[in-house]
């Protein structure tokens, strides 16, 4: 049986917490609470784009290898979410038609979760992107026993065309 929880270990990682001598130092604290309660599965990544991808092609994963590995350390597994419930800020600065329109006709802006709309194209062929560098760079991890595409609002297409990983 699993017993899991979310956690975002982007939220701990310098510049956002931690010091730039020991950018990370919140993870090994809190996996040690994780497996003090018996903890064996953890999801994560879903919000994750703008650290993996600062700027447009230029994939850093290694922040989240090193989670994993950690996770992996303490026999606890990974459910990995595909970043794309939260594009990048330089995405939608580049192509504000990705915004979404609301229901007033007021376009949503860029730095929240869910700032896209799901009938661009343009958002799609960047999902693609993202997920098949996330694919290729993690999709072997020995931790790794399951993909969450996007964030449960909609799996249209995060994998749409990426073909096997």
């Amino acid at each position: 049986m699993y017993f899991g929880a979310d956690y975002y270990p982007e939220h701990w990682v310098y510049p956002y917490d931690g010091t730039e001598e020991a950018p990370e130092e919140a993870w090994a604290r809190d996996v040690e609470l994780m497996v003090a309660a018996g903890i064996n599965v953890v999801r994560l990544g879903e919000f994750s784009w703008g650290l993996c991808e600062r700027e447009e092609g230029k994939y850093d994963f290694g922040w989240l290898l090193r989670f994993m590995e950690l996770l992996h350390k303490n026999n606890i597994q990974v459910v990995l979410g595909t970043p794309t419930a939260a594009p990048p800020i330089w995405l939608l600065q580049q192509h504000p038609e990705i915004l979404p329109v609301d229901e007033n006709g007021l376009i949503r802006h860029e730095g929240t979760r869910r700032a896209y709309c799901l009938n661009s194209g343009v958002y799609w062929e960047y999902c693609q992107k993202i997920v098949r560098a996330m694919a290729a760079a993690l999709g072997k991890h020995p931790a790794l026993i399951a993909w969450q595409i996007d964030n449960g609002r909609c799996a249209r297409a995060a994998f749409l065309g990426a073909g096997r990983f």
